[in-house]
């Protein structure tokens, strides 16, 4: 397995701790960071000095969403090998065209997500 470090970025508590628990379960090697909004993730990403491998990205979030997150961040993700999942509440054609416009996203998954489809992104 090839993910070491996972970054979760979504405003739902319950989600967060979801998807941590759901991870720290499966692959005990990897280490998950968690934040509540794209600020709160950009400050998180300055402190540390490597990327993540993986990011999970909500887009609609107080302080900054999803797609300010993507925007700030876009020259760091692109010249890195970090890959964005988007895993939101939105249907949105419009939120969905907008994160495509980012090479590194990876792909668009709307909430309800199964645990398999997040597995993929891991164990890819």
């Amino acid at each position: 397995m090839a993910t070491k470090d996972i970054l979760i970025i979504d405003d739902d508590e319950g989600f967060q701790f979801y998807l941590s628990n759901l991870f720290r379960k499966e692959y005990p090697s990897v280490t998950v960071f968690q934040a509540y909004d794209g600020k709160e993730a950009c400050e998180l990403l300055e402190k540390n000095t490597e990327l993540p491998d993986l990011i999970f990205l909500d887009i609609n979030m107080p302080v900054m969403n999803g797609l300010d997150f993507l925007q700030a961040r876009q020259a760091q993700f692109s010249a890195h090998d970090t890959k964005v999942i988007m895993i939101t509440s939105s249907e949105n054609e419009k939120d969905k065209a907008a994160t495509q416009q980012f090479k590194f996203v990876e792909d668009y998954l709307v909430k309800p997500v199964l645990e398999n489809a997040l597995k993929k992104y891991i164990e890819a």
